[in-house]
């Protein structure tokens, strides 16, 4: 991928870290369960990232974190406990979070 050059070129560029989340995540939505969840984490990876670089009006990444949190444990995990379901919860967690605040600040 050119978005992956581009994170290295520049890694503290959030949108960069954001698009590749939004690419993996794409693509894993178009797998079977087994094949999408490394595409899952790696989207889950670059959410977070994007999270970390700019956690103030970045709704999108916020969005995308949970969404793919929520694909992670509903579609590729199901009822089979992982190592990473603490992990899972707590970034679903942290990215609802966000998501409140932002809109507690849009709409105080």
């Amino acid at each position: 991928f050119c978005y992956e050059e581009l994170a290295l070129f520049d890694p503290l560029a959030q949108h960069y870290q954001r698009r590749l989340g939004e690419l993996y995540y794409s693509w894993g939505a178009g797998l079977g369960a087994a094949k999408a969840e490394p595409k899952y984490r790696r989207a889950r990876k670059y959410f977070a990232r994007s999270l970390e670089l700019h956690k103030k009006d970045n709704a999108r990444a916020a969005t995308g974190l949970l969404l793919t949190c929520s694909a992670i444990k509903l579609q590729c995990r199901g009822a089979k406990p992982d190592g990473d379901d603490e992990l899972n919860a707590a970034l679903g967690q942290l990215a609802a979070s966000h998501l409140t605040a932002a809109y507690e600040r849009a709409a105080p």
